[in-house]
């Protein structure tokens, strides 16, 4: 049964010291767990889980943008930065509602500064972009307020949604 817990500040942090063993998450964690429906805020969400076969435990931090944008379809819906520790391997990630094929550069503006131009992997699916260097994001989301991420789907335009960075920055 997967269970949602509160990551406390201590256990981010080890998050971004190396991922640290599963039992330095399962002491940060033990004194904070929350029921699925339960969240500190309606756009981030923390996570725990424990492989059973191999005791090894994923953590991971999620945060939706505050803006939408249209999926493959025209529907509005957020696209989310995604934090993730597994075999003590970090990596971060921005999925987005759109199929993006190979499309592969993005670009960011922190805190409403001159766009970045960067390449990202890209997901099996097509739809999520993962950073080529997910320490020196930490680092930048650690100096910042806002993130504004650009990506181009697959035959159409641009899009471009709004993260609240500092949401994520208090847990650091």
């Amino acid at each position: 049964m997967k269970k949602i817990f509160l990551i406390s500040s201590m256990a981010f942090a080890l998050i971004l010291s190396g991922c640290a063993t599963s039992q330095s998450y399962k002491n940060a964690s033990s004194s904070a767990i929350l029921n699925k429906e339960q969240k500190e805020d309606k756009n981030i969400f923390y996570s725990l889980k424990e492989d059973l076969m191999t005791d090894r435990m994923e953590v991971r931090i999620d945060l939706l943008s505050e803006t939408t944008t249209a999926n493959s379809i025209g529907v509005e819906e957020q696209a989310r930065i995604g934090i993730r520790c597994k075999d003590n391997e970090l990596k971060i990630y921005v999925q987005t509602p759109t199929y993006n094929a190979d499309k592969t550069t993005v670009e960011m503006r922190w805190n409403g500064g001159t766009p970045i131009s960067e390449r990202w992997r890209m997901s099996t699916n097509g739809t999520a972009f993962f950073n080529r260097n997910p320490q020196q994001f930490i680092y930048r989301i650690m100096q910042s307020e806002t993130l504004v991420f650009q990506w181009r789907p697959y035959s159409t335009a641009e899009r471009a949604v709004k993260f609240d960075i500092s949401k994520i920055r208090k847990k650091i």
